[in-house]
């Protein structure tokens, strides 16, 4: 079942591929089920002269792939969510109630749908999400319905100081989507700089504590959320970030409790029924429309 990554110097599990572990986890792991301390000298004595690699690659199905003229065991695991039809009026109304800006909801609902119909793409831009008032949705559309749909096995929910501070970067790492719940850094270009790579960078070196780096392709897609208008600093001719006005008038509880209950129904397959026959989505080269959120934003960050 364990097979030895050179590469990364790391042991992957073939039939479960996102359990990916270090040798010293893995040992305290093995340990009830065998009868020496260390399992792991076992499994690299039992290397048969081809060396395990391992790829991130949300573009094909299966465990074993071909990736770059050699077969290598693939990291991605899909949701579990099954595609339903059903009535999508309270996603839609959502939708509609979240982002105020008809033309610009139809941009963030193809932002959307492209992320959980189309694994074999890669949006080359983000979405950031601002609005001074708490409580309007944000959240609810990042963790409670993308996450589940592209699988939480493969969302990272880093904050703004492991992005910003942090050499390490496995937050990452074998995702296809990143969630920064508070981003505040209009006073510094230091987040922006540092999500730009993981926006457009085709391959990342993966940088993970105790462990040897490794480099794999990158797949992530980053959603950044908060409650300031000076979010982030932004280039003038930037084309990494779609930034669209949201409401900053909040739901009433009971809509609220509504809404989730129908999320928690069934309402995932349903959402993910419609993305599917959505169409209309987003090409790897296509650049992040512009809005009048983001001309004020560039404007606040001239010097």
């Amino acid at each position: 079942m364990w097979s030895y990554v050179e590469e990364a110097d790391l042991f992957v599990c073939k039939e479960m591929p996102d359990i990916l572990r270090s040798e010293a986890i893995l040992n305290k792991m093995l340990a009830p089920f065998s009868h020496v301390a260390e399992t792991s000298r076992l499994i690299v004595k039992a290397y048969n002269g081809r060396s395990a690699r391992i790829c991130y690659r949300p573009d094909h199905e299966g465990l074993l792939v071909t990736f770059r003229g050699s077969s290598a065991i693939n990291l991605h695991t899909p949701t579990t969510i099954k595609s339903v039809a059903g009535d999508t009026a309270p996603w839609i109304g959502f939708m509609e109630y979240m982002f105020v800006n008809p033309s610009e909801c139809k941009e963030a609902m193809r932002w959307v749908a492209t992320i959980i119909a189309r694994p074999d793409l890669r949006v080359g831009y983000g979405m950031l999400l601002v609005s001074e008032k708490q409580g309007v949705g944000k959240t609810t559309l990042g963790a409670h319905i993308l996450a589940p749909l592209v699988g939480l096995q493969n969302v990272g929910f880093p904050s703004e100081a492991d992005i910003s501070n942090s050499s390490f970067n496995d937050w990452m790492a074998n995702k296809r989507m990143v969630m920064v719940n508070e981003i505040y850094s209009g006073a510094s270009w230091k987040a922006y700089h540092a999500l730009k790579s993981v926006i457009t960078d085709r391959d990342v070196t993966v940088n993970q504590k105790y462990m040897r780096q490794y480099t794999i392709e990158n797949w992530c897609h980053v959603m950044a959320c908060s409650n300031s208008m000076r979010a982030l600093k932004m280039e003038n001719d930037d084309r990494r970030w779609y930034y669209p006005e949201i409401t900053e008038v909040p739901w009433g509880r009971s809509k609220f409790v509504e809404f989730r209950k129908w999320i928690e129904g069934g309402g995932l397959s349903i959402i993910k029924h419609w993305a599917e026959g959505y169409g209309g989505y987003i090409h790897p080269a296509e650049r992040a429309p512009m809005t009048d959120r983001k001309k004020d934003m560039i404007e606040g960050s001239r010097s």
